[in-house]
């Protein structure tokens, strides 16, 4: 698991304060996307020659999906609630 600084926060509460609620969504949508896009290049991919330089890009949007994520949590409020209970059901029916 990476750990966000209390410094990498602040420049996270700065940027969303900044960019309002509208562009927060927009970009979590993006980054999310560039996401799934790159997984799903790693699975097609016939040679694994560029494996590492794949693996490289999806930490890349990993990162830009984790402070998308700290975006919505500000806009929209914590939602470990919510985490419990799905690590809960994953527990209970093991899918």
């Amino acid at each position: 698991m990476i750990l966000i600084s209390d410094n990498q926060l602040d420049v996270i509460h700065l940027i969303v304060n900044k960019w309002g609620q509208h562009q927060s969504i927009t970009r979590a949508c993006e980054e999310l996307n560039e996401l799934s896009v790159d997984l799903l290049k790693l699975l097609r991919k016939n040679s694994f020659a560029d494996y590492d330089k794949q693996i490289d890009k999806i930490k890349d949007e990993m990162a830009d999906v984790r402070i998308a994520l700290e975006h919505l949590e500000i806009k929209f409020g914590n939602y470990q609630k919510e985490f419990d209970m799905k690590i809960e059901r994953l527990k209970v029916r093991g899918d």
